[in-house]
Formats: C-alpha cells, structure tokens, sequence
C-alpha cells in the first residue's frame, strides 16, 4: 500500500486546492502523452525502469516539490 502525501503544504504553490488539482491534473495529462509516445517508440514494450506509478501521483509529487509552475491571467 502506497503512503499518503501530506497535503498540507498544498497552498504554498497554488492559491487553494481546486487549483491544486487543476494543475496537477493538466501535467497528468502531459506525462500521460509522454509515456504514450515512448511506448510507441519502443515497440509499445512497456519500460521497467519507470515503474509502475501512476502520472497522477506522479504530477501530485512534482506539485508538492514546487516544480509546476502556474500561468495566471
């Protein structure tokens, strides 16, 4: 069983937590395309190295390292 991320800290880079999930779901979806065209490069052979984490957690922990950057309007 996975451990649960401490969320707390979640304001620090977006201004509530709907923001938080909008962000983190956009780069979801980027890593997502990502895997999607290396699978298709390797002969859609799945790569072990990468594990098998999910982008969604994935984009959750880069949100709580401060490496997603928001473009407000």
């Amino acid at each position: 069983m996975r451990e649960l991320k401490d969320l707390s800290k979640i304001t620090k880079y977006a201004r509530n937590s709907y923001e938080a999930v909008i962000m983190a779901s956009k780069r979801a979806r980027i890593l997502n395309l990502q895997r999607l065209k290396e699978n298709e490069m390797a002969a859609a052979e799945p790569n072990p190295a990468r594990g098998m984490h999910r982008v969604a957690e994935e984009a959750l922990d880069e949100l709580l390292q401060g490496k997603i950057e928001i473009k407000r309007d």
